[in-house]
């Protein structure tokens, strides 16, 4: 049980937040639980009409068509179909040669690389 509190709070930042990134998290789709965080994301972002949505998940497809069918919108819900353990150490490796996190959205090209060699050297 959610405290009504909670809830409440976290519903006033989805409606202020411009964008939401969804890591790792899948709102208990096919599995039965989590309904009351799905539904009031979905509700939220009904609100929230402008806010883009992103999901970074090794397989997105279920949270993103889930959320595309729960909005009635297949425009602002985006699909990162990544592993965030290597992601977040390519982040860190090009962050520490001093590259913004700007240039890197700016120009995925190296982050690329950083998270492909993440992703061949991770399980070695």
């Amino acid at each position: 049980m959610v405290s009504p509190a909670i809830y409440s709070q976290v519903k006033a930042l989805w409606l202020v937040a411009t964008s939401v990134i969804v890591i790792g998290y899948q709102f208990g789709i096919n599995l039965g639980h989590d309904s009351i965080w799905r539904d009031l994301f979905i509700e939220t972002m009904r609100e929230n009409c402008t806010a883009q949505i992103h999901a970074v998940l090794p397989n997105p497809t279920p949270v993103v068509e889930t959320l595309k069918d729960g909005l009635d919108s297949t425009f602002r819900v985006h699909s990162h179909p990544l592993f965030w353990q290597q992601f977040a150490n390519a982040l860190l490796n090009l962050r520490s040669y001093g590259v913004p996190l700007s240039d890197m959205i700016a120009y995925p090209k190296e982050l690329t690389k950083k998270y492909e060699y993440q992703l061949e050297n991770s399980y070695a």
